[in-house]
């Protein structure tokens, strides 16, 4: 009867959630098209045309109709440079993540976690797994009598292994909603980012040393500290390490932050996998994940605690990471457009004809000045 009932309230709460989504969706695209206008200047108004040779020319017009029109300004559009393979962008990112300490902090923040909470996370299912069972069968039990051996210790206590990780994660959700909420906004706002960035690895810290060394093979301190650990990385952290980025141009947001935020904790996650797979059981990761686990969260809380410092240097002083980068790119950009500006103006000087000179607005015609500027004939 519990089985059967279960089944009826399942599709009930899928289709509730999916519910909750299209509300909020249309709440959403309410807000978007009510409040995302932009604002507009009155006195400050621009039209735009494009030459041949693809530059666009902006003529901004300052005041009402009845003023003046200031000289324009030159956009040309950005070429492709046949120097920049796909490679220099893929391994870019990784190059700046060598050369700034800051970036080099960052990761190591962003990382180094998850090799300590995979190897928790798996005591933790190897206890769960043998206390309870499985508590379900992908058999016909009529055919295999002797599958109900595997579920005779969950029905014993009353609770199965897919019962408790389901808890697990309802702990974990309604932690980290709440921690979102109220505990992450004062935080940053009392206490700034440099402090906020330490709670995740000082939890951590005393996690590991108390899961691995005082209470090992302990499901109930692993319950409870895994679903803290797990609500503070979503709620806490993990938006701290979105902030590490305020300081750092775009070319770091785009580049180094696709090898920190997916390679980086892949790999990280690669590596807690290989621990376990090496232990194999709940001895043998108390064994040889004891070590790892401490001491990526010590090197862990270390990094917060020198990162934080850092952020709030650079707030201080204004400086950019990566903005010397970025500004060598431009310069070689544009020395590269130069070049090849100047093969085209001469032949495009040649055949221009005088009336494209001579620019249509809805104040009368302009003349354009070889400067690029364009003056107003009322």
């Amino acid at each position: 009867v519990k089985e059967s009932g279960d089944a009826h309230v399942t599709p009930m709460l899928i289709f509730a959630a999916c519910g909750c989504i299209g509300v909020g969706m249309l709440i959403m695209a309410t807000y978007a098209q009510l409040f995302s206008k932009p604002m507009h200047d009155n006195n400050i108004q621009s039209a735009r045309n494009i030459d041949r040779d693809g530059d666009t020319r902006q003529i901004i017009i300052i005041g009402k109709e009845d003023q003046y029109i200031s000289k324009t300004v030159v956009e040309p559009q950005k070429r492709n440079d046949p120097s920049t393979g796909v490679s220099d962008d893929l391994l870019g990112g990784l190059r700046m993540i060598f050369r700034y300490e800051y970036l080099k902090l960052v990761l190591a923040a962003s990382v180094l976690y998850e090799i300590a909470l995979t190897c928790m996370h798996y005591e933790l299912n190897l206890i769960g797994l043998d206390r309870f069972g499985v508590g379900i069968s992908i058999v016909d039990e009529s055919e295999h009598s002797h599958s109900n051996t595997s579920t005779k210790s969950g029905s014993e206590e009353g609770i199965t292994y897919i019962q408790f990780m389901g808890w697990y994660g309802q702990t974990v959700n309604i932690l980290s909603l709440f921690l979102s909420f109220y505990a992450f906004p004062r935080l940053i706002k009392n206490y700034g980012l440099s402090t906020t960035i330490r709670i995740f690895p000082t939890v951590l810290l005393l996690v590991t040393i108390f899961a691995f060394v005082m209470f090992p093979r302990n499901l109930y301190f692993l319950f409870i500290s895994l679903s803290i650990c797990k609500a503070l990385t979503y709620s806490v952290h993990d938006p701290s390490e979105e902030v590490l980025y305020m300081p750092t141009s775009d070319a770091v947001k785009f580049k180094a932050k696709f090898w920190i935020d997916v390679v980086g904790q892949r790999i990280a996650k690669a590596i807690g996998s290989m621990i376990n797979n090496y232990a194999g059981s709940v001895d043998g990761i108390v064994k040889y994940g004891s070590l790892p686990s401490i001491l990526t969260a010590l090197i862990l809380w270390l990094a917060c605690y020198q990162v934080g410092m850092q952020f709030d240097g650079l707030i201080q002083s204004g400086d950019v990471v990566g903005e010397d980068e970025a500004a060598l790119e431009c310069n070689e950009l544009e020395m590269s457009e130069q070049v090849g500006g100047d093969d085209e103006s001469d032949e495009s000087d040649l055949f221009r004809d005088p009336k494209e000179d001579v620019v249509l607005t809805k104040f009368g015609k302009a003349n354009r000045s070889e400067s690029g500027s364009e003056h107003v004939l009322l």
